[in-house]
């Protein structure tokens, strides 16, 4: 009883460390249970941990009270796990819950529910906290493809962590009847192929538009099994005629899935 107490007693305090930003102490802290971590990015520890999903609240669990204790819109995502505690959102956002992709968020270390993939259980973690905003830019895209994640694999030819991200195909919103159950297979879910892919592109709010849409032309053009269109994008880079005709093809086949 002793050494549960001790190991829950370090794992709140590398939680609070963490999210006061005291790196150092968390960093005391993980090492002391076993973890092989060191000082990492943000300012924080960082190791080499499996990604995660987290269960993200529009009001996470540190931001409420007697007044507001419920968590608003909800959403599960995958985080790049960067510790016990925090990590980075790598899935861009369906609904708007004031984070998305890129931002750091921290998380309890208890699962509320697991996840089954093709007999593999994936934890799911509450949200406790938003710790840094990076406010990256979005661009929501339409689009075809011969073959399953054609248009996600555009995302290998950008740089500085941008990302084409198919909702179509990596969002599914769980009946309750699912998020209950953990012995529901995810994987057969998410393994329908489609064919017109929405979703939306996740840029560094510092990187050059017209870089990133040339490069996007180029990686299409390569590919020749996939086309997107993606009109904001060519508004902000000042592409009136073009942004005109991706317009219309968004908006069709947009219409198409309704």
């Amino acid at each position: 009883m002793v050494d549960e107490t001790v190991e829950s007693y370090e794992w709140n305090l590398g939680i609070c460390a963490t999210g006061a930003g005291e790196g150092e102490l968390a960093l005391d802290v993980w090492k002391q249970m076993g973890n092989k971590i060191e000082m990492g990015r943000f300012g924080l520890p960082e190791g080499g941990y499996p990604q995660a999903k987290v269960r993200l609240t529009q009001y996470p669990l540190a931001e409420r009270n007697a007044r507001k204790d419920y968590p608003g819109l909800e959403e599960t995502i995958w985080i790049e796990r960067l510790s016990p505690c925090h990590g980075i959102i790598r899935s861009v956002l369906y609904q708007d819950l004031g984070v998305d992709y890129g931002d750091v968020v921290l998380i309890d270390g208890a699962p509320i529910t697991y996840h089954k993939y093709d007999g593999n259980e994936i934890p799911v973690f509450p949200h406790l906290a938003t710790l840094q905003k990076r406010n990256y830019l979005f661009f929501d895209f339409a689009g075809t493809q011969d073959t399953a994640n054609s248009i996600n694999e555009l995302s290998n030819d950008f740089d500085r962590d941008a990302i084409v991200y198919s909702h179509t195909e990596n969002f599914r919103m769980l009946c309750a009847t699912c998020w209950r159950d953990p012995d529901t297979n995810h994987e057969v879910h998410e393994a329908e192929e489609k064919y017109v892919i929405i979703g939306r592109i996740a840029v560094p709010n510092d990187m050059n538009l017209e870089e990133l849409l040339t490069k996007l032309d180029k990686s299409v053009s390569d590919r020749k099994d996939c086309r997107i269109f993606v009109p904001d994008l060519c508004k902000e880079v000042g592409l009136t005629k073009r942004t005109e005709v991706e317009r219309r093809r968004f908006e069709m086949l947009c219409d198409s899935r309704a």
